[in-house]
C-alpha cells in the first residue's frame, strides 16, 4: 500500500511538473510568434548580407531622377549613335578654366569628378563647370585609399561629406561617383550595392588616356593611349584635370578631333543609359562588414536615396544597367595617383527616418470598398487647423479655422514633409476618393514605376505592387510572404493608358498611411508618413 502510494506521489509529481513546464511554454509561445512576425524584414536583410557576402553582385532599380541643370543636354543621348563621355578626374586646379576653355572653343560637353577637399578650395570653379552645362560627379573628399578602401563607412562618408559641399556651393547633389583608382580590387559587392540603394550611379572608365600612370606623360603619349584604343559605340575617356597635368590639357585638342573625324557626338556622364564598371576582383584591403552595421548603412542609404530625389541632382539617372569592361584586370588601377592628401573627420550621413506604422486598421474594408478616400463633414469646407493636418482616428473631415484652406481644382500630398502638386485633370476626386497615377505615386515615394504589355508594377522599397493589364486588383509581393492580391476600389484609364490608384490604397500598401487631410470642393490636401523601406532583394528589379 505504501509502495503504491509511494508511485502515485511520484506520478503526480512528475505530471505537476510537466504540466509546469507545458504551462510555461504556452504562456511564451504569443511572444515567440510576435518575434517570428517581426523577423521577416530582418530575414530578407540577413538573405541580402549573405548573398553579398558570398561575392554575389545584386543590382539595384535605379532612383527617379529629376531635372538636369544643364538644360535638354541630358536628353542628347536619345538620339542614338556612338557617343563618347570625356570625364577628368582629381580636380578643380588652376588647369581646370584651360580645360573648361578648350571645351567651350570646341563646343563639347563633358563630366568632371571632383574632390570635396580642393572644390572648398576652388568653389568658383566647380560653379563654372556646373554653369557650362557639364556634369559634376563626386570623387570623394581626399583621395586617400586607406580611409576609403579601409571600410564601407569611410567611403561613405567621404561621398556624402563632398556632396553636401557641391550642394552647398552650386546647389545640386550629383548621383554620379567614380572611385579613386578605380573599382578594380578596391569594391566588393557590398560597395556597389549599398551606393546604389543610397542612388548613386558608380562609373568606371573602357578608355585610360594614361595620362597618371606616372608623373609627367608627355601629351604626345596620351594621345597615343586614345587614338589607339580599339573604337566602340559608347566611350568614357579617362582623363585628369588636377594639379601636374599640364600634359593633358596640351592632349585634350587632338583627343577631341580625333573623336569628331570618327562621327562620335560629345556628351555628359549622367545621359548614359547604362553605367561602365569593372568586374569584381579580389580585394586587396582587408576589411569585415558585420551584419549589425550592414542594416544601418542599409537605412542609412535607402534614407539618401529619396533624398536625391527630393533635392536637385546632377542629371537624370538611367536605367540599372551595368557593362563591364572586358579587361578589368588591365585598365583598372591605372591612370591614378598614388593616395594622397589629408586623412579629414568625415561628416556623419544624416540619420535615417524611423518607420512609420504599417498598414492601418481600416485597410480591408478600404481594400473592398466599403470606405472611402475621405469624407467631408455635410455641408463644410475642410480648412487644416493651426500646427497641421487632423490626426485623429477616423475620416471625419478636417475643421478649423486657421491655416491655408486647400484650393480648389488643386491636390497638394505631402509626403514625409515633402509636398507634391498635382492639377485638375492630373487626379480625380470621386467619392471622396483622390486616385493619381502609378507614376505619381512612384515619384511621391521614391519608387519606381515600369509599364509594359502585361501591366505596370510599383516597386517601392521592399515591396512591389503589380497591376495586370485589364485587372481589378493589386498584387502585393513582399520578401518571405506570400504574394497578396486585393481588389481596387477605383482604377480608372487615363488617355495615355497610365492607370490611376486610389492615394490612400497605394501609400498604406506600400506600409505607409494617412495622417491628416483636408478638402475644399474638387481640391484637397493630403499629409502620409511613408517609412524609408530596403529596396528588393531577390531578382525583383522591375520588368523581372
Amino acid at each position: 500500500m505504501n509502495g503504491n502510494r509511494g508511485g502515485l506521489t511520484g506520478f503526480f509529481r512528475k505530471g505537476t511538473a510537466l504540466l509546469a513546464v507545458f504551462l510555461l511554454l504556452w504562456g511564451s509561445f504569443p511572444a515567440m510568434l510576435s518575434a517570428e512576425s517581426k523577423a521577416s524584414p530582418s530575414s530578407a536583410a540577413n538573405q541580402l548580407y549573405q548573398s553579398l557576402s558570398s561575392g554575389k553582385r545584386i543590382s539595384v532599380p535605379a532612383a527617379p531622377g529629376v531635372a538636369s541643370p544643364g538644360g535638354d543636354d541630358a536628353s542628347e543621348s536619345q538620339e542614338g549613335g556612338k557617343v563618347v563621355y570625356l570625364t577628368f578626374d582629381d580636380g578643380p586646379s588652376k588647369l581646370t578654366p584651360q580645360v573648361l576653355d578648350i571645351l567651350q572653343r570646341e563646343q563639347v560637353k563633358a563630366t568632371f569628378f571632383e574632390l570635396g577637399e580642393l572644390a572648398e578650395q576652388r568653389p568658383q570653379l566647380t560653379k563654372r563647370v556646373v554653369a557650362e552645362g557639364h556634369a559634376l560627379g563626386n570623387h570623394s573628399y581626399d583621395h586617400v585609399y586607406k580611409e576609403l578602401y579601409g571600410s564601407f563607412e569611410g567611403f561613405w562618408n567621404q561621398i556624402t561629406r563632398t556632396e553636401a559641399i557641391f550642394y552647398r556651393i552650386a546647389g545640386l547633389r550629383p548621383e554620379l561617383v567614380r572611385p579613386p583608382g578605380g573599382s578594380y580590387t578596391n569594391f566588393d559587392s557590398f560597395y556597389f550595392y549599398l551606393l546604389e540603394q543610397g542612388g548613386y550611379r558608380v562609373f568606371d572608365w573602357n578608355v585610360d588616356s594614361t595620362d597618371a600612370s606616372r608623373r609627367g606623360v608627355p601629351a604626345e603619349a596620351i594621345e597615343r593611349a586614345v587614338l589607339g584604343a580599339p573604337l566602340k559605340d559608347r566611350m568614357v575617356v579617362l582623363m585628369h584635370d588636377g594639379a601636374g597635368h599640364e600634359e593633358s590639357v596640351k592632349a585634350l585638342p587632338a583627343v577631341i578631333r580625333h573623336f569628331k573625324e570618327n562621327g562620335y557626338r560629345f556628351d555628359r556622364l549622367d545621359a548614359a543609359p547604362e553605367s561602365v564598371q569593372f568586374r569584381l576582383g579580389k580585394v586587396k584591403w582587408q576589411r569585415a562588414l558585420g551584419f549589425g552595421a550592414f542594416e544601418k548603412l542599409l537605412a542609412e542609404a535607402a534614407e539618401h536615396r529619396t533624398l536625391l530625389v527630393r533635392e536637385p541632382s546632377g542629371g537624370a539617372a538611367g536605367p540599372a544597367g551595368v557593362v563591364t569592361t572586358a579587361k578589368g584586370e588591365e585598365t583598372a588601377g591605372q591612370g591614378k595617383t598614388p593616395e594622397n592628401g589629408n586623412t579629414s573627420q568625415a561628416v556623419k550621413a544624416a540619420e535615417p527616418v524611423k518607420p512609420a506604422a504599417g498598414l492601418s486598421a481600416g485597410t480591408d474594408a478600404l481594400l473592398t470598398g466599403t470606405n472611402t478616400e475621405v469624407r467631408p463633414a455635410e455641408g463644410s469646407i475642410a480648412v487644416p487647423p493651426a500646427g497641421g493636418l487632423n490626426r485623429s482616428a477616423g475620416l471625419a473631415a478636417v475643421s478649423g479655422s486657421a491655416g491655408p484652406a486647400p484650393e480648389p481644382g488643386k491636390l497638394t500630398v505631402r509626403v514625409n514633409g515633402k509636398s507634391w502638386t498635382f492639377t485638375d485633370g492630373e487626379y480625380e476626386l470621386d467619392g471622396g476618393r483622390f486616385t493619381v497615377p502609378l507614376s505619381a505615386v512612384a515619384r511621391m515615394l521614391g519608387g519606381v514605376y515600369t509599364a509594359g504589355p502585361d501591366g505596370e508594377r510599383l516597386q517601392i522599397g521592399l515591396t512591389r505592387l503589380t497591376l495586370a493589364a485589364g485587372g481589378s486588383s493589386v498584387a502585393v509581393e513582399f520578401p518571405g510572404e506570400k504574394t497578396a492580391s486585393y481588389p481596387l476600389v477605383k482604377s480608372a484609364v487615363q488617355a495615355g493608358g497610365e492607370r490611376r490608384i486610389a492615394l490612400r490604397t497605394a501609400i498604406e500598401l506600400a506600409g505607409g498611411s494617412i495622417t491628416g487631410y483636408a478638402l475644399n470642393g474638387t481640391g484637397g490636401i493630403v499629409d502620409a508618413e511613408c517609412p524609408v523601406r530596403l529596396v528588393q532583394c531577390a531578382n525583383l528589379a522591375p520588368g523581372a
